[in-house]
C-alpha cells in the first residue's frame, strides 16, 4: 500500500520534474554513514521510548533475544520497508521541495510543517487502533519522532539514517 500511495507520488514527481535532489538523498556516497549513524539513533530511539512507556505503565525492563527470532527480522524487514516509503515521501520528497522552494523558511517553521503532516497521515492509523487514554502519549511520541527526523534530515540530507532509524 505505501508503495503506491508513498512511492507513486515521489517517483511521478521526480519524473516530471527531472529533480535529482530527492534522488541524491539516496545516494550511495551517503550509505556508509547513513546505515551507522541510523543504527545510532534508532538505538537512542527504541531506549527513550522503552524508559517512556516503562514510566507510564511502571512495567520493568527485560532482556530478550530477539535476533534469534524469525518473527524479529520479519518485523524489522517490514519496519525497514515503511521507514523506506516515509522517508521517501516524508522527507526526501517534501522536506527536501520545501527546503528549495522556500530557502527563508525558519528551521523550526520547516520542522513543524513536516512534523504536522507526519502527524496527519498517522493519527487516523493511531484512532483506529488505540484507545482514547493513549492516543495523546501516541501522537507525542510520533510528533517527537517526525521532528527528529526532520531535524536529522535538514542535517545530513541523508535518507539511509533515517530508514534505519525508523526500523
Amino acid at each position: 500500500g505505501k508503495a503506491l500511495f508513498f512511492g507513486l507520488p515521489v517517483w511521478l514527481y521526480i519524473t516530471i520534474t527531472q529533480n535529482r535532489h530527492i534522488t541524491d538523498t539516496f545516494s550511495w556516497q551517503k550509505f556508509e554513514p547513513g546505515i551507522l549513524l541510523g543504527l545510532a539513533f534508532g538505538g537512542i530511539y527504541g531506549f527513550v521510548a522503552s524508559i517512556f512507556f516503562v514510566w507510564l505503565g511502571g512495567g520493568g525492563v527485560q532482556p530478550a533475544l530477539l535476533f534469534a527470532s524469525p518473527a524479529f527480522w520479519n518485523e524489522f524487514l517490514l519496519a525497514l520497508m515503511t521507514g523506506f516509503w516515509e522517508t521517501l515521501l516524508f522527507f526526501s520528497m517534501i522536506q527536501t521541495v520545501l527546503m528549495r522552494r522556500y530557502p527563508r523558511w525558519s528551521l523550526v517553521r520547516l520542522v513543524l510543517v513536516i512534523t504536522g503532516l507526519f502527524i496527519a497521515f498517522h493519527v487516523p492509523n493511531i484512532m483506529l487502533r488505540s484507545e482514547m487514554a493513549s492516543i495523546f502519549w501516541q501522537v507525542l511520541l510520533l510528533g517527537l519522532f517526525a521532528a527528529g527526523q526532520a531535524l536529522i534530515f535538514y542535517r545530513t540530507k541523508n535518507s539511509y539514517i533515517l530508514v534505519l532509524s525508523h526500523a
